[in-house]
Order: structure tokens, then sequence, then C-alpha cells
């Protein structure tokens, strides 16, 4: 059983997490008669619907000297702006589709992107094996979710293993951690015994970035899904453009460089 964190702004969300959850519609197989320190999550939506609500509660700022951005060596004013021109955009409506498969059917072109809808038949973390796949070559993959599964975290290190990821960081929420940290360990310790680089932290951008071990391609997946479905309707993007790839990939190495766990 999980304990209680220690320090004022882990127990700040741990209370706002709990109070939020247990604020859930009631259904028996969730909430017990006797309370747990963290509440029993049996559906990803009861996670997001907690989640959620917890940091609504949370004061806005507790340290107006000390941004998140700050702490976690990220800066807006650094990034910039970023802007390209996008040749081509192409729309899917994934509505009805059976697997990923059927909808991810090609790339973006160069310069070109592609845009589809979730409607819950897949999962996000489906697509990563089928992007590779058009790829055709290892690639260096950058990915920054919520949270994932146990099957997810299998997925990716079979692909390490296999060669097919020649390259993997990942990035998941702290929030995550702090609410199912069973899954959360399981991920940290099964991939970077497969080389990968992890941190857990207050992030809440969901990307991959694609780079091919040989060619110019560079391609971005930027999206409102998580690796794990919620059974939400989600948007996906995907770009190939060398430019967009290089604006997150500095601001991401910086944030990994400053925050990746050492085991």
């Amino acid at each position: 059983m999980n304990t209680p964190p220690e320090n004022v702004s882990e127990v700040s969300f741990y209370r706002a997490f709990k109070q939020a959850s247990w604020r859930l519609p009631k259904n028996p197989l969730i909430h017990q008669s006797k309370p747990f320190p963290f509440p029993v999550m049996k559906t990803d939506h009861d996670l997001e619907s907690a989640l959620c609500a917890a940091l609504d509660t949370l004061p806005k700022c507790r340290n107006a000297a000390a941004t998140i951005g700050q702490r976690l060596g990220v800066s807006a004013r650094e990034a910039g702006l970023h802007s390209h021109r996008t040749r081509r955009r192409v729309f899917h409506d994934g509505r009805g589709q059976v697997a990923a498969g059927e909808l991810v059917t090609r790339l973006p072109a160069k310069g070109e992107t592609v845009h589809f809808l979730m409607d819950g038949n897949f999962r996000l973390s489906d697509v990563i094996p089928i992007i590779q796949q058009h790829i055709g070559q290892p690639c260096r993959l950058t990915i920054c979710t919520l949270g994932l599964n146990n099957d997810t975290t299998d997925q990716l290190a079979a692909m390490l293993k296999a060669g097919t990821l020649a390259e993997l960081r990942l990035a998941f929420s702290s929030y995550f951690k702090a609410s199912d940290p069973d899954t959360a360990v399981y991920a940290v310790q099964t991939l970077t015994r497969q080389g990968a680089t992890v941190a857990v932290e207050r992030l809440h951008a969901k990307l991959q970035l694609y780079q091919p071990a040989k060619g110019r391609a560079r391609y971005v997946l930027e999206t409102s899904s998580n690796l794990r479905s919620c059974q939400c309707v989600e948007v996906v993007s995907v770009t190939n453009d060398p430019g967009l790839y290089r604006w997150h990939d500095q601001w991401l190495t910086g944030f990994f460089n400053r925050n990746s766990i050492k085991l």
C-alpha cells in the first residue's frame, strides 16, 4: 500500500487528488467502505477526472519567482515562437475505424501535415509501431505523455530490444506516478534496463518525435491524447518538418538533461 507524500507540495496535491477522486460518481467497484491512501482507480476515465479536478483545486501560483518552467529548465522565452508554412494538409476522420493501421496508411510528405481523429477504437500507443513501419528503418523516438500502461511499456521495451527503436526518451507526469505508482515504477525500471532515458515530472505535453536513422525526414506527432486510452475523442496531427522537429527537440533535450532519472 502506498503512503502519502511528505513534502508540502506533494501533500497539497495528494489531499486535493484524494478529495476530488471521492467526488466521482459512486461506483461500488471503485469506492470502498474503507479509505485508502490513494483511491483505487478502475478505469482511465476515473484517473483523468480525478487528476483534472485535483489540479483545479491547487493554488494557481505558490511562488511567483519560481515557475514550473524555471524549476524544470524549460523557458518559453528561449524556445521562442516557431512558425512554418505547411504546404499541404490532409484530414482523416477516424470515427468508426477498427484499427490504427486502417487510418494511418502513410506518413506525410515533406512540408505536409496529416490530421486524424481518434474515437476510442484504438490507443495512441497503437500508432507507434505503425509509424515506425512506415519509416522502414530504426528511429530515435521521444515521447511525452500523461501516463501509460504495462502493455505499452512492454511494447516499447520490445522495440528497443529488437532495434526498431534506436533510442527512446520518455517523459510522463508525476501525477500519474502518484496515482498509479506500480505502473510508473514498472515503466521506469523496464525501459531504463533497455537503455531508455526516462523523466517523471510536471509535464502535460503530448508529443512524439521521430528521427529516422538515415535521411532528412523528421516527423512530429502533436495530440490531445495520452498513450493509454481514456475513452475520449482525441485529435492527432503528424507533420514532416525538420524545423518543427528541431524546435521541440531543443527544449526537450534541455528538459531531459536536467530531469531524467539516474539509476
